[in-house]
């Protein structure tokens, strides 16, 4: 029996066949039978399955008894049909306008990626689960009546916070049905047929809104709807900015009241058995019924949601509801979509032992790498290689100028340079000489620079003749690198052995200044070595070809530079200030890059504009600003052999 049902409801009804209704009439034994019928919404709703249920009791009650039941005329399905003809919708298309006029696309329900279902599955599938235990239950209606809200308001708000959260949109639309009989014909509660309309609903979970504040906007959005749900859904879809082609909504959340076997007399419980299963066009449905335990009913498309997918968002579902109905004064941005046991076993993701680090400088753990790897290739730029023993002997030589020239533990070393081997081998040059390196950025505005001149106090500035005489450095000493490179090359190339204090500084990054002045944010050798070394959010190696891409004043270049240099891989320098997307295609595919690191906003563009642009790319670390949902999801399906990595901040790590 089971294997029939299964196989009937997904065999659906297809539009090119009369019969939109199927009876079966299966015989388990002489006592027991079951009636399966199998209809597509457009011959009745809910409230019709209800009559017809109640009639087929009624009758089959009547013939047991040997009774004849009294014929009463009700109105019919067409007498509906013709009020609705009548009805002019001017006042609906104003309404609807208004309420859906910033609507530009669907809100998906976007699930984690780790959750994304098997590329053989299809069909759909549907999952139930008491949400909450008949004594929880009675304490959210309890209070839902006590603050004057419909389980029904609070199961749509729970919705739009989920779908909020899972989409990045501040703006969500999902649909749900209207019954539609209260404001049509009269007795329009005994009609038969499809009187239900499917609405569009729009909330705003805004963050800084309280519990209180967003349920009553629910509760007024739901309200207002009442006049105009007879709508149809031609209206809803150019009232919106939506594409004609595309969906108005991609979720659907309905509200029943009662169960089917809450029709059935106490008396006859143990002769009747009913249930229901059920989906529509829409890829994932939520059904919240209200029996003695408040239960959910999900119907989803298995090709775009698994089942563990949807059990996690029954969880969160629940997780919602629980918190909007214990404090009203609570912020939406304070809610939590995690419950108890997946909070703490998130937070273990964090603990552990933590690896030993040999080195704890950044000099001390390249100079280990250089030594292993001494021939492999650790800088590429305009197309030339530096070896790692390249590479370290020339910033030797340096170091050594460098404390010629004054340098001493502690100090502060101004790096101006636009992003080019002088940069890199002069970073780790003032590491070696026990220096803080404190980057400037060429376009930045004079005043800036002259600012964090003078809170850095540099006693060093080093640059190339390219830039020398665009930076205003007044008495400070100056060492111009590329002129000065046959006095370089007449130090010694061996280490320095030097004794640090304990903790030292590696380099010094200002802030963007959007608040007041720049503020100097101070990193230890120790924070750089411990998010490249050893660590289990990325993968970096031998193999490792890492582009170097963000300005060098700007914290996110930490991974990009020392995250291969520390681990015996490759630092690619992208050639040009501002990345234009051929040239980054044309790098990343000439190089074989396979890591990178980008702004939140510059991989929102990328996968905007020409997400092939990443093609080849294995691992990507996302920082600086917080991600979108949208973009993520979409890049992990159309990039499969890309790893995505919520890296945030270097500095914050």
């Amino acid at each position: 029996l089971k294997a029939f049902l299964e196989d009937d409801l997904q065999q659906g009804f297809s539009a090119n066949r009369k019969a939109l209704c199927r009876f079966h009439c299966i015989r388990m034994s002489a006592a027991h039978y079951e009636l399966i019928i199998t209809s597509h919404h457009a011959v009745f709703d809910g409230r019709s399955r209800r009559i017809l249920i109640e009639d087929f009791l009624e009758l089959k009650e009547a013939k047991r008894q040997s009774k004849r039941l009294k014929k009463v005329a009700y109105p019919t399905f067409e007498d509906f049909l013709n009020w609705q003809s009548k009805r002019s919708w001017k006042k609906d298309q104003a309404f609807w306008k208004e309420q859906l006029s910033t609507i530009e696309e669907a809100t998906p329900l976007e699930m984690g990626y780790d959750q994304q279902p098997s590329k053989s599955a299809s069909g759909f599938g549907t999952y139930s689960k008491a949400l909450f235990s008949i004594p929880e239950s009675n304490r959210i209606r309890n209070w839902s009546k006590r603050h004057g809200y419909s389980l029904n308001i609070l199961a749509q708000a729970s919705w739009g916070i989920i779908l909020s959260s899972f989409s990045g949109k501040e703006e969500v639309v999902f649909a749900a049905p209207r019954a539609c009989r209260r404001s049509s014909v009269k007795q329009s509660e005994k009609i038969v047929g499809l009187l239900l309309n499917t609405v569009p609903v729009v909330v705003k979970p805004e963050g800084n809104g309280s519990v209180e504040e967003y349920l009553q906007q629910v509760k007024t959005k739901w309200t207002a709807i009442r006049e105009h749900e007879h709508t149809p859904y031609r209206i809803f879809k150019e009232s919106s900015n939506t594409s004609p082609k595309e969906p108005l909504f991609k979720s659907y959340l309905s509200f029943e009241n009662y169960q089917l076997e809450d029709l059935i007399p106490a008396d006859k419980k143990k002769h009747y058995r009913f249930s229901l299963s059920w989906f529509n066009e829409v890829p994932i449905s939520l059904n919240i019924k209200n029996g003695k335990s408040i239960q959910a009913e999900f119907a989803f498309d298995k090709s775009l949601y698994s089942l563990k997918s949807i059990k996690q968002l029954a969880e969160t579902f629940r997780t919602v509801i629980e918190q909007l109905t214990q404090r009203p004064s609570l912020l939406l941005r304070d809610i939590q979509l995690l419950n108890r046991k997946e909070t703490r076993r998130v937070l273990k993701l964090g603990k552990g032992k933590r690896p030993h680090l040999k080195n704890t400088t950044i000099h001390g753990a390249f100079e280990a790498i250089a030594h292993r790897y001494a021939s492999n290739t650790a800088l590429r730029a305009d197309g030339r290689s530096i070896t790692y023993k390249q590479l370290n002997d020339r910033a030797n030589q340096l170091s050594r100028l460098l404390r010629k020239e004054g340098l001493r533990p502690g100090m502060t070393a101004a790096l101006y340079f636009e992003r080019n081997t002088y940069a890199l081998i002069a970073q780790l040059a003032v590491l070696k000489a026990g220096g803080i390196f404190v980057p400037l950025n060429p376009s930045h505005p004079d005043n800036r620079l002259a600012w964090i001149l003078k809170n850095s106090n540099p006693a060093l500035i080093l640059t190339d003749s390219t830039l020398d005489p665009k930076l205003k450095a007044g008495r400070r000493k100056k060492l111009v690198l590329d002129v000065l490179q046959n006095r370089i090359q007449r130090y010694s190339t061996s280490n320095l052995k030097l004794k640090l204090p304990d903790n030292p500084t590696a380099y010094i990054m200002y802030t963007s200044g959007s608040t007041g002045r720049p503020k100097g944010v101070v990193v230890p050798h120790i924070g750089i070595v411990r998010l490249v070394q050893k660590v289990s959010y990325a993968s970096l190696n031998t193999r490792t070809r890492a582009l170097q891409l963000t300005a060098l004043s700007f914290d996110l270049s930490t991974f990009e530079i020392w995250g291969p240099l520390l681990n015996g891989g490759v630092c690619v320098l992208y050639p040009g200030a501002e990345p234009e997307f051929s040239v980054l295609r044309e790098i990343i595919r000439t190089e074989s890059i396979n890591t990178m690191l980008l702004s939140a906003s510059v991989f929102n563009s990328i996968i905007d504009e020409d997400l092939t642009v990443l093609q080849g790319v294995k691992q990507l670390v996302i920082g600086a600003e917080a991600l979108s949902p949208p973009h993520v999801h979409k890049s992990l399906k159309r990039l499969p052999g890309l790893q995505l990595i919520n890296g945030y901040g270097p500095t914050e790590a």
